[in-house]
């Protein structure tokens, strides 16, 4: 793949919270030991749709979120959103109009602030 490409399916990446340090990779399968197939199952689908929605309602007015982080809990039983959605801190935006593949994207987050 070349530098901002968009990828051919949406991906589901799962992270944990770490005791210290930044969150931590966690693979499916190790999701579906700890919180139950069910529940694991619940979060993807939830997580793609949400992006999906979201995708496309930003990308129709020319932004393109390229990629962002959803933090979910458990509230009595039922898998909850339980932090920001969608700011510039949980997610990278591109400008549609100045997107162009094989090179850094110009953004509206907290990126340039880190570079």
């Amino acid at each position: 793949m070349t530098e901002g490409q968009q990828l051919p399916s949406l991906m589901f990446t799962p992270t944990t919270k770490a005791d210290s340090s930044h969150d931590q990779p966690v693979s499916l399968e190790e999701m579906k030991k700890q919180l139950g197939e069910s529940v694991t199952r619940e979060l993807e689908e939830k997580s793609l749709a949400v992006y999906s929605y979201t995708e496309k309602y930003a990308r129709s007015r020319g932004i393109i979120i390229a990629d962002t982080k959803m933090e979910f809990g458990l509230i009595e039983g039922r898998v909850s959103l339980i932090d920001e959605l969608l700011t510039p801190d949980s997610s990278r935006f591109w400008d549609d109009s100045k997107y162009e593949v094989g090179r850094s994207q110009p953004s509206f987050d907290k990126q340039p602030v880190r570079d």
